[in-house]
């Protein structure tokens, strides 16, 4: 059975649950059951460990790792909401266009699905595509805060793509090989203050770290989990850089991945954008109608499938 997804509501939840140290009074300020608020707390902690112990009067006594992650998680929540507006475990009522992703290359051939993905799980967000028609436009657009989000699937290059939203301070999470791992630890490690960092256990607001396990988990559970792992680093204010070498499925295959550790604290960005960017190696792999077709079957296979909708009962509306 693959592993439940983490997002923003189970979060949410976790900070809710340390503020009030109560099941009970948690379940009642969200107006749900106690059996539902159980239900997100033991999803979180089935991916990071054990964030509660239960007292004889029924507190809750928060962990020491619930301590670590707590920082993490409300700074996460913060950026989000900035993001969307509202408050973290509040409604969120967005205003139209409040959302525009930017898209260029392979990734027009995928974005429809994220964006409808958006939308189930936000469905109070006025989402819109905005497609661009180089890399470089899909930059400039980022810079110029036309958009909020970029998404670039097969760019020229790639890792002027990273370099470039380095440089606007965008959030990223470069997940990638150990073959490009050395590439990136040679360059100004200084300028990525806001990078997870590699060494928290499970989850731990590092969901970079918790990319990566899925990752570890096979292909299959890639295909079911990863249109949730790109939507959750999404609400997590992060992006994901993919740098695969050899096509998208060795890329999947290969179990040996690395994060990049902060240079210093971290510290939330300016501003918040999303750019995935697979680089010309792995378009040379393939053709790009296969490169599109695993892309698609990575990316979306739960999408049109509805299983995300169906794990992720009692909440049907994220």
């Amino acid at each position: 059975m693959p592993a439940r997804r983490v997002n923003t509501r189970v979060l949410q939840t976790f900070i809710a649950l340390l503020n009030a140290g109560s099941i009970a009074f948690v379940a009642d300020r969200q107006r749900v059951s106690r059996a539902t608020v159980l239900y997100q707390l033991h999803s979180l902690e089935d991916r990071v460990g054990t964030l509660f112990h239960v007292q004889s009067d029924g507190a809750l006594c928060p962990t020491p790792l619930a301590v670590d992650m707590a920082p993490k998680v409300r700074g996460m929540l913060e950026i989000w909401a900035g993001l969307v507006g509202g408050g973290a475990g509040e409604p969120v009522v967005q205003a139209p266009g409040s959302l525009r992703i930017g898209v260029s290359g392979l990734a027009e051939l995928v974005a429809p699905h994220v964006l409808g993905h958006v939308r189930r799980m936000h469905p109070l967000m006025d989402a819109m595509l905005v497609p661009m028609a180089t890399d470089a436009a899909l930059i400039q657009a980022l810079r110029r805060a036309d958009i909020h989000l970029g998404l670039s699937l097969g760019a020229d290059d790639a890792f002027q793509v990273v370099t470039d939203c380095v440089e606007m301070r965008c959030r990223m999470v470069p997940v990638c090989s150990r073959l490009r791992h050395a590439e990136f630890m040679a360059a100004r490690v200084d300028a990525w203050p806001w990078l997870l960092e590699d060494s928290m256990p499970g989850l731990s607001a590092d969901l970079g770290v918790w990319f990566r396990a899925v990752l570890a988990g096979g292909e299959p559970r890639v295909r079911a989990q990863s249109v949730g792992v790109l939507m959750d680093l999404l609400a997590a204010g992060l992006g994901v850089t993919l740098l695969p070498e050899v096509g998208l499925p060795g890329y999947l295959a290969e179990r040996h991945l690395a994060v990049l550790e902060p240079a210093v604290p971290f510290m939330p960005p300016p501003s918040v954008h999303l750019c995935v960017v697979a680089p010309a190696a792995a378009r040379r792999a393939a053709q790009p109608r296969a490169l599109a077709r695993d892309l698609y079957r990575v990316l979306v296979a739960d999408v049109e499938s509805g299983q995300g909708r169906q794990r992720d009962e009692p909440h049907p509306v994220r």
